[in-house]
């Protein structure tokens, strides 16, 4: 696990150390990334060009509340039932509480947008689904409660059990302590990122606006990664040159460990390259 002590808020990054994932490339991108951003191997890039994916829960100590973030969302298994995927959730959540974050003390979590379900909710020994921070209230956008309730985001089912209970909240900026939600478009509907505020530029997790940091190289639109590939070309270019500026750590929920950095210009116009987070 990383820890970033961000102002008066300390951030967890809780992996899922059983998973990694590497997605290979086209030949173009392939030679571009291996040529002009060394920088992404070995942690982001195999020698061979492909992509290091990871996924993550973000649990955050901010003054006043204890939140979690994306609990670890995709790649869920097929079957949420069956004994493994239990284990896998068992496991995932055991890994929390080992970096303190027991489910019932969890007071928020917050998804920057619905990718899956991950560990919101788990199986039941009954086979229904249940929230797995009973505690907790959810701060899930609205577009993209929308989505799931008009059956848009197929697999994403199991999170109405959080709406039937009445534990979803839009996100109103300030979410607790030093912790805040601002819209991060283009990814999905109603896609946000999460700010920690800090003297010094703070951190910013990104969501799955940036799924690999080789966006954070090339942040030029990439058709079939998002919804609006333009506009979430766009947030991604505004978020970085402030990122930038600020000196803000930035973090990704699905980038492979560290899964964070600094980010400073690459010397060529509109790319950007990653300094790691210890």
């Amino acid at each position: 696990m990383q820890r970033w002590s961000v102002g008066e808020s300390v951030i967890t990054r809780v992996p899922d150390q059983n998973f990694e994932l590497v997605v290979r490339q086209d030949e173009a991108t392939t030679s571009v990334l291996l040529s002009q951003a060394s920088w992404l191997a070995p942690q982001f890039l195999t020698a061979d060009g492909r992509l290091r994916l990871g996924t993550s829960a973000l649990a955050i100590d901010t003054p006043g509340a204890r939140v979690v973030v994306d609990p670890w969302l995709a790649f869920d298994d097929p079957d949420r039932r069956a004994p493994e995927a239990r284990a896998r959730i068992e496991r995932l959540l055991a890994s929390l509480s080992d970096a303190g974050f027991e489910p019932e003390s969890v007071d928020v979590v917050v998804n920057t947008h619905i990718d899956g379900v991950g560990a919101n909710t788990r199986p039941a020994d009954d086979g229904a689904e249940v929230p797995t921070f009973p505690n907790a209230r959810y701060v899930i956008a609205s577009e993209e409660i929308a989505a799931l309730q008009a059956g848009r985001l197929p697999g994403a089912e199991p999170l109405e059990v959080l709406c039937a209970e009445g534990l979803v909240e839009e996100p109103d900026e300030r979410v607790a302590g030093d912790v805040r939600v601002e819209p991060g478009p283009g990814h999905s509907p109603g896609h946000h990122v999460v700010r920690v505020e800090a003297d010094g530029g703070g951190a910013l997790i990104v969501g799955h606006l940036f799924l690999h940091p080789a966006q954070v190289f090339a942040p030029d639109p990439r058709a079939g990664l998002d919804e609006d590939t333009a506009l979430a070309a766009e947030t991604r270019r505004v978020l970085l040159t402030r990122a930038a500026e600020e000196k803000t750590l930035v973090i990704g929920p699905l980038w492979a460990s560290p899964g964070a950095g600094t980010v400073v210009p690459s010397g060529d116009p509109g790319r950007w390259r990653l300094e790691l987070a210890g």
